[in-house]
């Protein structure tokens, strides 16, 4: 039988007669709890992934569509005026935009996890 065509409930019936065959194999006490914890943990950091990457997507197209409004007001010549003066001043810029990052990571996926995972332990 391949592994694609077993349903939870034959996978269930399996382990029960496995672990019924042999009465001296015992089953780690915890071992349920921490697997359920890690899955968790995953669960909740792919979520906090993606609804950061959620914002980010908001962040950044809001960013295009307000670009192109001011560029068909203004010419293209504007494009050019910004990226030279972000081009100049990249050594004040730069510091800036890793700050702004680290700081929006840990806040969003950082302490929002660690936050979450230890209010769910409890």
């Amino acid at each position: 039988m391949a592994p694609d065509q077993v349903n939870n409930s034959e996978l269930d019936s399996m382990v029960r007669h496995v672990l019924t065959l042999d009465d001296t194999f015992s089953m780690p006490s915890g071992l349920a709890e921490k697997t359920i914890r890690r899955l968790e943990r995953r669960v909740l950091l792919r979520e906090l992934i993606l609804e950061l990457s959620l914002k980010a997507a908001l962040v950044i197209g809001s960013l295009a569509i307000f670009t192109g409004i001011f560029v068909l007001i203004n010419g293209k010549s504007v494009i050019e005026t910004l990226f030279a003066r972000f081009s100049d001043n990249r050594q004040i810029i730069a510091p800036f935009l890793v700050v702004a990052l680290i700081t929006i990571l840990i806040d969003q996926l950082g302490l929002r996890f660690y936050n979450r995972y230890h209010q769910e332990a409890v």
